[in-house]
């Protein structure tokens, strides 16, 4: 009869041991890949904006704006832009005078020489806006701008908002103050707040494409105005695209 043979006292410490050394390296595998599945992923959406810089960079050398102003949106998309948040207004400002888009080129520019004029890129300046924000400092046009709203005449298009932003959570403020012409257009756009460049970029958009109601009943003469922007996502569940509540503090007066 055969003899059955118990699993000596050592063997089975062993066993007991290895069994808690597979279930903690299964807790370690477990744990690194959901650390390791963010990581990757914001991996990739750096490689992406890298590529994107490097293609604005180039598309702005070679004078193919329209290009350019899309790759720089795309290398903008990430919350944190560090340095490149001052390149990428001026690249921003370069392609907008080339497109023909003249009051956010010059936003862009009064931009740069504001909020980033330690900035190298600050140094390409013009000399008559250099001379303009020097007249009239940020904070001076910061406090004008809090007792102005949005003229009630104003139509202001809806701003524009990408599915890049909304991947990196792009949300927050921006307030510009701006005049309205006789001819019922804005100009003078300026960014006396903002929470972050893309959505500065965006605001001044819509200012700029902004227009009274009826041009023929707008004052003789040239008024000043701001409207504060609320950039908060949306998804619309029909057709999958994003849009933008914002809230313009209205002039009733």
């Amino acid at each position: 009869m055969p003899h059955s043979r118990s699993l000596p006292v050592q063997q089975a410490g062993s066993a007991g041991r290895s069994r808690r050394r597979i279930l903690a390296l299964a807790l370690v595998l477990l744990l690194g890949s959901s650390w390791g599945c963010g990581s990757f992923w914001k991996g990739v959406r750096e490689r992406e904006r890298q590529f994107s810089l490097r293609h604005a960079r180039e598309q702005v050398g070679r004078g193919n704006c329209e290009r350019g102003l899309a790759s720089v949106e795309r290398a903008q998309g990430s919350a944190e832009l560090g340095d490149f948040a001052a390149e990428s207004i001026w690249l921003k400002a370069r392609c907008l005078t080339r497109v023909g888009r003249r009051p956010e080129a010059l936003a862009h520019w009064r931009m740069l020489g504001d909020f980033y004029p330690d900035s190298p890129y600050a140094e390409s300046l013009p000399g008559p806006l250099a001379a303009e924000l020097e007249a009239f400092p940020l904070a001076a046009a910061r406090e004008e701008s809090l007792s102005l709203r949005t003229p009630h005449d104003l139509v202001i298009p809806q701003a524009y908002y990408s599915k890049v932003a909304e991947r990196y959570r792009l949300t927050g403020s921006v307030r510009i103050l701006y005049a309205v012409g006789s001819d019922g257009r804005t100009s003078g756009l300026r960014v006396v707040d903002f929470a972050h460049p893309l959505l500065a970029g965006w605001a001044l958009q819509a200012i700029a494409g902004a227009k009274l109601e009826d041009a023929d009943d707008a004052p003789k003469k040239s008024r000043s105005a701001a409207t504060g922007f609320s950039f908060a996502s949306k998804w619309d569940e029909k057709d999958g695209e994003p849009w933008i509540v914002f809230f313009p503090e209205i002039d009733d007066s």
